[in-house]
């Protein structure tokens, strides 16, 4: 059956006549073809599925919001598909903020690398307070984009204000680490304080890694290897994949297709933070893909810091894994 393309808007918005903020992000549900689609960076989706009616919902609500209206029917046909607004509205008064802390490469020795932190306002409220960073003895710091408010021994401290709901703030730091033998430890704590927030669970983003000698310069990770049985039903993963221009002349742009296992809910994916500007969308059901147009990276012989760029994401586990199944991935 020939299919249909779909196209409709997110916003952010505490009323239906209150200014209106695009939302990005958000994954659209098909019930009945089970058809899905993403936002993009302008709140716009599109998706395909048949030409039969079916039914629209927002499959990634974010915690303290709901959508409006919660589902849209579709008619059949291709002519006949209404032009449609999903609201993403808050749900009380909630003061909430997020960490998310990447490295731009693996930390090899004697060589410089990026630390990427995403500050986010997942709450409902205006957040202002604080990021705090405590480097690695390993690691010497050569920039911070913005520059640190304050120094204290090895942790430098950001202040941050009028972060609206969820918006974020993004700092970067270039760092180089020290000639040492692989395998040594390398642990980095991001912190934000955002007074008496709701959820402590999502303020602390931990790195720990190693230095290696060589490396992969395209390799990608998930924040945990093996989940207790008790935690399976419940678990989300967080994936990053990195990548880098090994060739003799800028980019002009990159495409990443991550194919994601069927133990994982597509519909559950949250894009967490990226190096660089970006576009996704999801094909075939599992395929992630993200577009990264117009993408600047300078050749690794070039300017290592600037050579290098990165995707996160998270997702959960479908239920009713059983101990010893496999989840693959591959991108």
């Amino acid at each position: 059956m020939p299919s249909v393309r779909y196209r409709a808007k997110f916003f952010s918005t505490a009323t239906a006549t209150a200014k209106k903020t695009r939302a990005n992000n958000l994954v659209v549900q098909a019930a009945q073809s089970g058809a899905l689609g993403a936002t993009y960076n302008d709140g716009d989706f599109s998706m395909f599925f048949g030409q039969q009616e079916d039914e629209l919902s927002v499959a990634n609500v974010p915690p303290h919001y709901a959508a409006s209206p919660a589902s849209v029917a579709v008619p059949s046909g291709p002519n006949n598909i209404p032009p449609v607004s999903f609201a993403i509205q808050p749900q009380g008064t909630v003061n909430d903020a997020s960490v998310n802390l990447v490295a731009a490469s693996q930390f090899r020795a004697g060589y410089d690398n990026t630390l990427y932190i995403n500050v986010k306002n997942t709450g409902t409220v205006v957040a202002s307070g604080q990021l705090k960073l405590a480097l690695n003895p390993l690691l010497s710091l050569i920039s911070t984009t913005p520059a640190a408010d304050e120094t204290i021994g090895d942790t430098l401290i950001w202040n941050f204000a009028s972060l609206q709901p969820l918006k974020e703030r993004k700092f970067q730091l270039a760092i180089n680490t020290a000639v040492v033998p692989p395998g040594e430890p390398v642990l980095i704590k991001a912190e934000v304080l955002n007074g008496a927030d709701s959820d402590l669970t999502n303020n602390v983003a931990v790195l720990d890694e190693q230095v290696v000698s060589s490396y992969d310069p395209n390799d990608k990770s998930v924040s945990a290897t093996h989940i207790p049985a008790n935690e399976i039903d419940n678990e989300e993963l967080t994936y990053t994949v990195r990548f880098q221009n090994l060739g003799n002349i800028e980019t002009d742009f990159i495409t990443i297709r991550d194919t994601l296992s069927e133990s994982l809910d597509v519909a559950s994916v949250r894009v967490l933070t990226a190096s660089h500007p970006y576009e996704w969308q999801i094909e075939d059901g599992r395929v992630l893909v993200f577009r990264f147009n117009p993408i600047r990276l300078a050749p690794a012989s070039e300017d290592s810091l600037r050579s290098h760029g990165f995707v996160q994401f998270a997702t959960r586990l479908k239920p009713g894994l059983e101990v010893g199944d496999e989840i693959a991935n591959t991108a």
